[in-house]
């Protein structure tokens, strides 16, 4: 129901809900989704309420991003842009922001746009390294930049495969770590999967 800041260990931690708009409203299976965009600002996202945002190094309490993004489940910053999944009312979209904003979501203006996915299941999870993916339930696509009004190219890279645990995607330099219906994988995007914890830990 609320964001609290950890200082250190002899320090209580600090509550910077935000200032206006009270309480948070978080599904009891839910989580909130953090990431950076730029050198400051700290984005939160969690699909019962607008999107939060606050400056790491000045501010006080999260704030809702201006500019109409939509709610959602997940939020990763790709490149220049802030990349939003599983959004509300829309489980198999992904939207991204104008180049540079992250508080700009006129679609199909300054690179802004949306794509929706006919199958696979649900957006579980996006990897902004750099040949990015966008993770489903039962299938994994990689995105890359085309010089188009496209703007982005998905290809399908996985079938029957995919994230079935949101919180278990890790990235580490190019590679994402995740856990899927028959273990655990790692995936760079560019070829096949690779597992890593049979005869392990699966």
């Amino acid at each position: 129901a609320r964001l609290y800041k950890y200082v250190d260990p002899t320090t209580a931690w600090t509550n910077v809900t935000r200032a206006a708009g009270g309480d948070y409203t978080v599904a009891a299976d839910d989580r909130w989704s953090f990431d950076q965009f730029g050198p400051t600002t700290l984005i939160a996202c969690q699909i019962g309420d607008v999107l939060q945002s606050i400056n790491v190094d000045s501010g006080t309490n999260f704030a809702a991003v201006a500019g109409s993004p939509p709610q959602a489940k997940n939020c990763k910053t790709v490149g220049s842009q802030l990349w939003l999944g599983n959004l509300s009312g829309f489980p198999n979209r992904v939207e991204w922001s104008g180049r540079g904003d992250h508080a700009y979501w006129t679609v199909n203006k300054r690179d802004c746009n949306l794509q929706d996915f006919q199958d696979g299941g649900h957006v579980r999870g996006i990897t902004g390294m750099e040949v990015g993916m966008v993770m489903h339930d039962e299938t994994i696509r990689r995105f890359m930049p085309i010089d188009s009004r496209a703007v982005y190219r998905f290809d399908r890279i996985e079938d029957s495969h995919g994230l079935i645990s949101p919180h278990s995607l890790v990235t580490l330099g190019r590679v994402a770590y995740y856990y899927s219906q028959d273990g655990f994988f790692a995936s760079d995007g560019s070829g096949a999967k690779v597992p890593i914890g049979e005869d392990r830990i699966n």
